[in-house]
């Protein structure tokens, strides 16, 4: 779910399951005031969080994230070259690695100030390495360009020379999500996937 969109429809769900319970509370309240032994009085409900507060109880995660370090996002293979591809935390931020599965050697997958600048020209906005404004990035089979969604889009960077582009939206929605959270009217890719060296389990 788009997450502008998401935070923007929370308010009127709050607004009316506030209501619903000051319905419900008002209801309790008037048969325990017919019960001959009376009863205590319905708490009263407290204000309907707006959407200021929405976004800043889902900013809490990636401002207490960088506190942390080598905390890592689920791998996925990159393309058929035998590799895979995760996030971690590392002091400051981020920063997505590479790992030869035959050899286990770890190694930055790009040049993440470089794609942190270039990004930055391409959008008009400031970006550091460290802080990305991705979770999750896929690159093409021959391993030149690296591909992640950032603001409701997709946007690929050829890292031959960084050059960053924002993608056309195509074949409708798309499943889109945040944190653990998915746009749950758009079907999911719940297909295995098996292991680019030909061998052992999905």
């Amino acid at each position: 779910m788009r997450r502008r969109s998401f935070i923007a429809a929370l308010p009127a769900a709050a607004a009316a399951a506030h209501s619903v319970g000051a319905r419900a509370a008002g209801q309790a309240a008037g048969t325990a005031g017919s019960l001959p032994t009376g009863g205590a009085s319905a708490p009263a409900a407290g204000p309907v969080p707006g959407a200021a507060d929405y976004e800043r109880a889902l900013s809490l995660r990636d401002r207490w994230m960088g506190l942390t370090e080598n905390v890592a996002w689920p791998a996925h293979w990159v393309g058929k070259s035998g590799g895979f591809l995760y996030r971690k935390t590392v002091p400051g931020g981020f920063q997505f690695v590479i790992v030869d599965a035959a050899t286990l050697k770890k190694s930055p997958a790009f040049d993440h100030d470089r794609l942190a600048a270039e990004l930055g020209k391409a959008t008009g906005r400031r970006f550091t390495g460290l802080e990305l404004p991705f979770d999750r990035a896929e690159f093409s089979d021959d391993g030149q360009t690296l591909t992640f969604e950032w603001d409701e889009a997709e946007w690929s960077c050829r890292l031959s020379d960084y050059a960053c582009k924002q993608e056309p939206e195509e074949g409708g929605r798309r499943p889109r999500g945040f944190g653990v959270v998915r746009d749950l009217t758009q079907p999911g890719d719940t297909a295995p996937k098996r292991s680019p060296t030909g061998g052992g389990r999905p």
